[in-house]
């Protein structure tokens, strides 16, 4: 039977450099450029809690294989492997992953929308940044008496930070919504609302 070693971050080719996440857990380290975007993705995505970089597993001839991902949705897990043409995939992988009861995906280049990557990508550049009490609440209260704004409206409220980084880091730890975030880049006529 296959199990989980570790969580290991080995030194990859692609560094997340500059690359901010909030639910990510665990050292960040990437096979692929592909497997960095699918990265930002994941943050975007409302049902993942948490996830991680490299879990290793070994099947019962002590083979090893480290897939890319850990995806936590809170009620069950997700392995992910990220398409990678010098990669062979062990033909006993998947069946050790649903094993541990756990579900498995492969991820290809057309699972990456590149409108979304592009709005993940803009939005993550503010996952670091702290929003003060005084901020959340003006515009949380604007966004509940105007039902939504665009992201031009949002800089005429009067905040103690620039209105940009305040509505980024609010979106990514989920106060927030952007309409149409898939659709079409983002920009001052870009429409946020409370989630």
């Amino acid at each position: 039977m296959g199990e989980l070693l570790s969580h290991r971050a080995e030194p990859r080719a692609f560094l997340p450099l500059g690359l901010n996440t909030v639910r990510s857990v665990g050292p960040l380290a990437f096979k692929s450029e592909l497997a960095r975007d699918y990265a930002c993705l994941l943050d975007l995505d409302d049902a993942v809690q948490t996830w991680a970089c490299s879990p290793i597993f070994r099947n019962a001839d002590c083979e090893q294989f480290t897939a890319d991902f850990e995806v936590n949705y809170g009620a069950s897990i997700e392995i992910v492997t990220i398409e990678n043409p010098g990669q062979r995939l062990p033909s006993w992988l998947p069946q050790r992953i649903h094993g541990l009861g756990n579900r498995y995906r492969r991820v290809d280049r057309s699972a990456i929308p590149p409108v979304r990557l592009r709005n993940a990508k803009d939005l993550l550049q503010y996952a670091r940044v702290t929003v003060s009490l005084s901020d959340r609440v003006r515009l949380l209260s604007t966004l509940d008496e105007q039902g939504s704004l665009s992201l031009a409206d949002c800089q005429s409220i009067y905040m103690t930070a620039r209105a940009v980084p305040v509505v980024a880091s609010l979106f990514l730890h989920r106060f927030i919504v952007f309409d149409d975030i898939d659709e079409h880049l983002l920009g001052p006529d870009s429409r946020v609302r409370r989630r």
